[in-house]
């Protein structure tokens, strides 16, 4: 269950734990805590709670606690435990405040100084109903940890401030009038066929459901608003030190982006630097291991290869270079031959053996301007 991964073209193997963002990771974090936590709960502090791995101890001295600090350093060497001491009285724990205060626990909403406090903004593309459920539930989760009517009032204040901050006017989000809505029962609800759209604006969702209440269709279909891509799912990508190129000599990366060597699914342009003539192909492989057999038949003058041919016949068999770049990218087969045959017909490539030259049938030649081909 190690971690292996990949960074700067190296692989790492994780000997220990598991990585961060794995689904067990949480389940055995909890099953090492319980073991780790048994000492301590064998002494019966005043108040023991914990989330994951994140403890709240009260005892009655400070000697006591001290000793119950000793002790859960001491269950595993491979794990330390640091604690914070009381500000002022308080102490924070996950997003509440504690005190202890005439024998009784005092707690109002907490937010760490490095909060940002960004919610999703009031202007973006996302229901209306979604945005005030996000205030609503803040505000609502400010006041239920409180423990007190003042601590209340300002848990509840900073919270408005924080949906302020995030252009919501606490006005319109708690004034608007909520619909009665009818609890439907599992049995109903399955014999309705989900019709999923894509959320572009209330107005717009609006008028889908008023078109099916016109139809007739509300007890029959249920609609659900699928949220546009945000910029996390269209920017970050994983494995992002993976655009490294580790191919000697390599003829692809040189002429294009570092890493392009890697791709798969790809069609390509093979230049000979000498005379400037050119081959069209495709590969679902590996881009540099499609390069490679080019290479090798090149080297070799196999006259059974493009290249080979090209190099016996053109040059004499003198040493030429070659330059790869990539044409357009489809992992589809089928649309990666229509691709190159589009690319095929376009550039007239030279070094294609007449057999290679995929000929564009009627069906796609209406298409070739769209693509911004010139056919010769």
């Amino acid at each position: 269950m190690c971690n292996v991964f990949k960074w700067a073209g190296q692989y790492f193997k994780q000997i220990r734990g598991l990585a961060m963002g794995q689904r067990l990771a949480p389940a055995l974090a909890v099953a090492f805590m319980s073991k780790i936590e048994a000492p301590i709960l064998l002494r019966h502090p005043i108040l023991y709670c914990r989330y994951i791995d994140d403890c709240f101890v009260a005892c009655s001295t400070q000697s006591e606690m001290d000793a119950c600090f000793k002790i859960l350093n001491e269950q595993s060497e491979h794990i330390k435990f640091t604690r914070e001491q009381p500000s002022e009285g308080w102490l924070a724990f996950l997003n509440v405040h504690i005190r202890l205060s005439q024998r009784e626990f005092d707690t109002r909403w907490y937010k760490k100084p490095s909060s940002k406090n960004i919610l999703i903004h009031s202007l973006s593309a996302h229901p209306l109903s979604t945005k005030r459920a996000i205030v609503r539930n803040m505000v609502r989760t400010a006041i239920s940890v409180s423990s007190n009517q003042e601590h209340r009032e300002a848990s509840r204040r900073k919270a408005h401030n924080i949906a302020r901050q995030n252009g919501y006017l606490i006005q319109s989000v708690f004034s608007h009038r909520q619909r009665h809505t009818r609890t439907i029962s599992r049995e109903e609800d399955t014999h309705k066929i989900t019709f999923s759209i894509p959320f572009i604006y209330d107005e717009f969702s609006v008028d889908i459901r008023k078109c099916t209440h016109k139809a007739g269709l509300q007890d029959m279909v249920r609609i659900t608003e699928v949220p546009p891509a945000n910029l996390k799912k269209q920017l970050v990508r994983n494995r992002l030190y993976d655009r490294v190129c580790s191919t000697p000599s390599c003829v692809i990366c040189p002429f294009a982006k570092e890493g392009d060597c890697m791709t798969s699914g790809v069609v390509y342009l093979i230049t000979c630097q000498m005379c400037k003539e050119e081959y069209v192909g495709e590969t679902g492989r590996p881009l540099c291991i499609r390069i490679k057999e080019h290479l090798d038949g090149l080297r070799r003058i196999t006259i059974s290869t493009p290249l080979g041919e090209h190099r016996a016949r053109r040059h004499e068999g003198a040493h030429v270079d070659v330059a790869v770049s990539i044409l357009a990218r489809e992992p589809d087969i089928v649309a990666r031959k229509t691709l190159e045959a589009f690319w095929i017909s376009a550039k007239d490539p030279h070094i294609n053996r007449k057999e290679e030259r995929v000929a564009v049938t009627q069906e796609l030649t209406p298409f070739t301007d769209l693509c911004g081909f010139r056919m010769k």
